[in-house]
């Protein structure tokens, strides 16, 4: 017997070894590479496989693609096939739950602010993906803000709350949601326009991911125990804000009128204390609604007026307020007048009088 045959006739089980070498040395870290990087692949690309093999016609498999969607927090996306598969069966009873309808008797019904949301035409999956694609602020980061942007969920809030405070509403809105870089002062990273309910909001998606990862280390430092002289800003106020503004964005008036009607819907106290504190340190009065005051100080000046007039003369006259200047046309100074009885003059000493002892509640002394 040779040496070569003596080694393949009582060596039958080393190669088998040596095969097994192979594959923990070489084939099995390759696979596992294969299978994390299955595990890190982002959401979006997932999607993209798992959508070509969906059939169009099947309810059921597009109903568990958009709860696919939903868990991996791709709300346009979700929305997308819930739709899908509710237009395919009119009454999959778990489509109409997650898009918001409610089976009363034989009828399904609806929030009308949910069909307001219907009219805000969020980017095409590919435009999102292109954005996703470029260099800019980490994609985690884009994304947290993506999730929450396209959430049809957070514009029907944000019609709600335009209408609950200033009696402004459209059922046949038409907003456009646009994502590109803005020519804006500082870091403001959105901004609306329009009228009626019908224009364009604008987001620049670094700067938003930007101030949401610095904002959310802020919070994240409070909720631990964490001190801060002036509350950092919510950021997801933004979107009643700007959207404010596709109501009365071809309002002419002053700067304290348009801005302090969308910051009084907006309610984003931080800038409340700012001008509190502004003011204290300056050692300087609440200036009148109809005096000097700085681009800054306009924003949180005009929400005083607004909560004055809800303060002193109710809801259903900031609403009357509200629809004189922005569907009607009407003079600010008219229609404050109008709605509260009192002259131009004496109001605007009543409401600076009301709002530097409303306002020390932010730190204005």
């Amino acid at each position: 017997m040779s040496s070569r045959a003596h080694v393949l006739g009582c060596g039958s089980r080393p190669p088998a070894r040596s095969h097994r070498v192979l594959l923990t040395g070489l084939l099995l870290p390759a696979l596992l590479t294969a299978a994390f990087a299955r595990a890190d692949e982002p959401a979006r690309t997932e999607y993209t496989r798992r959508a070509a093999a969906v059939a169009a016609t099947d309810a059921e498999a597009q109903f568990k693609l958009g709860q696919w969607c939903q868990a991996r927090r791709l709300p346009d996306l979700a929305d997308r096939h819930f739709r899908a598969a509710l237009a395919i069966a009119p009454e999959h009873a778990q489509a109409r739950a997650k898009l918001g309808y409610k089976k009363e008797g034989a009828a399904w019904t609806r929030d009308p602010y949910r069909d307001m949301a219907d009219g805000v035409h969020l980017p095409e999956p590919e435009e999102i993906a292109e954005l996703l694609a470029q260099p800019g602020t980490p994609n985690r980061d884009r994304e947290d803000v993506l999730a929450f942007l396209l959430d049809r969920k957070v514009w029907a809030t944000a019609f709600r709350r335009i209408d609950e405070r200033l009696g402004l509403a459209n059922p046949s809105p038409e907003v456009a949601i646009q994502f590109h870089g803005l020519r804006t002062r500082g870091n403001q990273p959105a901004a609306g326009t329009g009228h009626g309910g019908r224009g364009l909001v604008y987001f620049d998606l670094d700067k938003y991911a930007s101030l949401w990862r610095l904002l959310e280390d802020v919070w994240a430092k409070i909720r631990a125990g964490a001190r801060t002289n002036i509350p950092p800003a919510d950021l997801r106020s933004t979107v009643p804000h700007e959207l404010t503004h596709v109501f009365n964005g071809r309002l002419s008036g002053p700067t304290w009128l348009v801005e302090g009607m969308a910051s009084y819907v907006q309610q984003d106290s931080s800038i409340l204390y700012a001008l509190g504190g502004r003011l204290s340190a300056q050692r300087a009065s609440l200036p009148p609604i109809d005096g000097r005051m700085g681009f800054e100080d306009a924003y949180p000046r005009g929400w005083i007026f607004f909560e004055y007039l809800l303060a002193k003369h109710g809801k259903d006259k900031v609403h009357a307020f509200a629809r004189a200047v922005v569907e009607e046309g009407t003079d600010p100074e008219e229609a404050a007048a109008a709605v509260t009885g009192k002259t131009w003059s004496d109001l605007v000493a009543d409401e600076q009088a009301w709002g530097a002892t409303w306002l020390r509640k932010y730190g204005y002394k």
